[in-house]
């Protein structure tokens, strides 16, 4: 995780997927030390195992949900961003003389 810290953006999405969780006689790392490293990191646990085909789809699933709700939270800002812009150019458009108009036009 300090490798992630240190060279990834901060509104990156971030799980922490323990695998091979079939291999159960040499497992290194528990089930509840996974869950409290998860929650000192802030971040969603899930163990898997491509061999026993457990958790590895939710673990994508996870993952793009996670993504997707924070594309959806940051999406309606810039739209409005560019509304407002948008909003401004036609004001000063109806603000401008023909004059201005004509000027402009022919450069």
């Amino acid at each position: 995780m300090n490798e992630v810290e240190k060279h990834a953006s901060d509104n990156i999405s971030r799980i922490l997927v323990g695998n091979k969780s079939d291999m159960e006689d040499s497992r290194q790392v528990s089930t509840d030390e996974g869950r409290e490293l998860a929650e000192h990191y802030n971040v969603r646990f899930l163990e898997t195992s491509a061999k026993d085909c457990k958790n590895v789809e939710e673990a994508f699933t996870m993952m793009t949900r996670e993504i997707k709700s924070r594309v959806a939270i940051t999406q309606p800002k810039r739209a409005t961003e560019c509304k407002n812009k948008n909003i401004g150019l036609i004001s000063n458009y109806r603000n401008s003389s023909p004059k201005n108009l004509k000027r402009s036009t022919s450069n």
